[in-house]
C-alpha cells in the first residue's frame, strides 16, 4: 500500500439531477501540478487532475459499481451517488468519510487485519512468515479469511460483500502461491544477492552460490504436493466480474498461467517454444469466458509484437488477431503496435524525443544529429538496469572522444523525479542523463513498443535506426559493432 497522508477537500458540486460519483482528497509529497489515474481492472481509465500540493477532486458520471484503483491513494469501492472524502489514518493507511465510506473502510480494515495473523516486513513482504511450517501457515490463512469475511458482513450491500469476500479469497490464494514459491527464503541473503546482480558482477560460481544460499529451508515433496493441491482447489479461471474488479484475482490468474505452463505444457516449454505462445495455449485450454479470453489474447499478442525477435511469428500472430471480429478497441491497439514495429525498425528513421536532463536543460534527439547515439532505457527501480550501469560506464570511458554519444533515458514515473536526480548524483552517472515525461507512456518509448527494461537503442548520425533492440553494454558483441561502425567515420 502506498505510504501517503491524505487531507480532506470538499467535493465539487454538480447538477442535482445527475447521478454521479464524487471523490476528493490530497496526496502528500505531490509537489507539482499533474495527473494521476483512476482505473479498474476492466476498461475504465480516468485521468484525475492533481493541483500543486496534491489536492484533487473528481466527479464521475455513470460509473459502474465496483472496485477501482486511484494512483497515489490505493483501492476504492465506488457506486453511484458516492461523495467520498479521504483522510489520513494510522500506520500509513487511509480512512474514508461521507457517502460510501462504510464499504471502503471495511475493505481497508479487512486487508489491514492480515497483519495481526502474519508478520510482515516494512516493505510488505512475508519472508519471515515463509519460514514457518506449511500446516501452521494454512491454518493461520484460513483463520484470517474467516475473520475478514465476518468483518465484511457488517456492510448492508450484498454486491459489495460478494465482491469483497472474493477479493479476500484470492488475496489468500496469492499468499498461498507466494508461500509455495518463497518458502524458506532468507530476506537478508536475497538482498545480498540482488546487490551482487546490480553491481554488474558476471554470473559465476560466487553468484551461483549466493543464489543457492537464499533458501535456508525447503519443503519436502509431500508438503509441496499438499500445498499445491490446496491451491489448485481454489482456482477459478472464468469469473469475468471479478476479473474487472479485483487486482488480486488477476494476480492469481497470472500465477495460475505460470504453473500451468510448467506442469501441463512441459514438452513445449522444454522445446523452447515461445513462452507467450504457451501462455495463449494455457488460456485456450482453461478459459471459456469471452471477456477474459479476449483480454489475454490481446495482451499476449501485444507482448509478442513488442518483445519477440522472430519476425515471422510477429507477422503471423498479428494477422491472426487482426482477422478476429472481437473487440474493435483491442484490434486498433494491436494495429498501432504492429505499425510501430514496421515504421521504427532497423534502417528506418527514428522517432524523435525532447526531454530534460538532471539540471532541467532540454535535450532533443535532433540536437545529437551527426553522431551515433546509444540510448539506455532504464529506471531506478530496475535491478537488471542497474546491473548494466557499470558496464555502460566502462563503454562510455573507452569510447570517449569517438563519434558517439551515450544517453541514459529514465522511465521512472514523474513523481519520482527527485529520486532519479538523487540516484544520478550519488552514483555520478556520466553521459547525457534524461527522464521521459510520462514513463512508459512517453511518445518515444511507445513508438519503440518498449514494455520491459533495460532496453538499448542505437541510432546513426543521419537519424536512422541501426538497432531498435541493441546489445547490452555487458555484451562483447556491442563493442565489435561499435568498432565496425566508428571505423567508417
Amino acid at each position: 500500500m502506498t505510504r501517503i497522508s491524505i487531507g480532506i477537500l470538499l467535493c465539487l458540486s454538480v447538477a442535482a439531477h445527475a447521478q454521479t460519483t464524487k471523490i476528493s482528497g490530497k496526496i502528500a509529497n505531490w509537489k507539482t501540478a499533474g495527473v494521476t489515474q483512476l482505473t479498474n481492472q476492466g476498461e475504465v481509465d480516468v485521468p484525475v487532475k492533481v493541483s500543486e500540493g496534491g489536492r484533487f477532486a473528481v466527479v464521475l458520471p455513470e460509473l459502474q459499481q465496483g472496485f477501482y484503483h486511484l494512483q497515489g491513494i490505493g483501492d476504492l469501492y465506488l457506486q453511484m451517488i458516492d461523495a467520498l472524502r479521504v483522510g489520513p489514518g494510522k500506520d500509513s493507511d487511509y480512512v474514508f468519510t461521507g457517502k460510501g465510506s462504510l464499504e471502503n473502510n471495511l475493505a481497508v480494515q479487512a486487508k489491514k487485519m492480515f497483519r495481526s495473523y502474519f508478520r510482515m516486513g516494512p516493505d510488505g513482504f512475508l519472508f519471515e512468515t515463509y519460514k514457518i511450517e506449511p500446516d501452521s501457515f494454512v491454518q493461520k490463512l484460513d483463520a484470517y479469511k474467516a475473520a475478514a469475511h465476518l468483518l465484511l458482513d457488517r456492510s448492508p450491500s450484498e454486491p459489495f460483500k460478494t465482491m469483497a469476500k472474493k477479493d479476500v479469497d484470492f488475496y489468500c490464494l496469492n499468499r498461498l502461491n507466494d508461500f509455495l514459491i518463497y518458502y524458506g527464503v532468507d530476506s537478508a541473503k536475497q538482498q545480498q544477492y540482488f546487490k551482487i546482480v546490480e553491481s554488474g558482477h558476471k554470473f559465476d560460481s560466487a553468484m551461483f552460490a549466493a543464489d543457492l544460499a537464499i533458501h535456508v529451508k525447503r519443503m519436502t515433496p509431500k508438503q509441496m504436493l499438499k500445498i499445491d493441491s490446496l491451491r489448485r482447489r481454489q482456482e477459478d479461471w472464468n469469473d469475468s466480474s471479478l476479473f474487472k474488479n479485483s487486482a488480486q484475482y488477476r494476480d492469481a490468474l497470472s500465477i495460475m498461467i505460470m504453473f500451468s505452463m510448467y506442469k501441463e505444457f512441459q514438452r513445449e516449454f522444454l522445446a523452447r517454444k515461445d513462452q507467450t505462445l504457451i501462455k495463449i495455449a494455457v488460456i485456450d485450454k482453461h478459459v471459456s469466458d469471452p471477456y477474459i479470453r479476449n483480454y489475454y489474447h490481446y495482451t499476449f499478442t501485444g507482448d509478442i509484437i513488442k518483445m519477440s525477435k522472430d519476425s515471422v511469428l510477429k507477422d503471423s500472430i498479428y494477422r491472426s488477431f487482426i482477422a478476429s471480429p472481437d473487440n474493435q478497441a483491442y484490434r486498433s491497439k494491436i494495429l498501432e503496435l504492429y505499425t510501430n514495429y514496421i515504421d521504427f525498425a532497423d534502417n528506418k528513421l527514428s522517432p524523435g524525443f525532447s526531454y530534460n536532463d538532471v539540471a532541467g536543460k532540454n535535450v532533443s534527439l535532433e540536437n545529437l544529429r551527426g553522431k551515433y547515439v546509444y540510448i539506455d532505457v532504464w529506471a531506478t527501480w530496475c535491478g537488471p538496469c542497474k546491473g548494466e550501469i557499470p558496464h555502460l560506464a566502462k563503454v562510455e570511458q573507452d569510447y570517449q572522444g569517438r563519434n558517439i554519444q551515450f544517453v541514459s533515458l529514465s522511465v521512472d514515473v514523474p513523481s519520482d523525479k527527485g529520486k532519479w536526480q538523487e540516484f544520478v548524483r550519488v552514483n555520478r552517472l556520466s553521459g547525457i542523463q534524461l527522464m521521459s515525461d510520462s514513463a512508459f507512456d512517453s511518445g518515444f518509448i511507445k513508438k519503440f513498443n518498449i514494455n520491459s527494461i533495460p532496453r538499448f537503442i542505437l541510432i546513426a548520425p543521419d537519424g536512422k535506426i541501426v538497432s531498435a533492440d541493441a546489445k547490452r553494454p555487458s555484451d562483447p558483441v556491442l563493442r565489435k559493432q561499435l568498432d565496425a561502425l566508428l571505423s567508417l567515420k
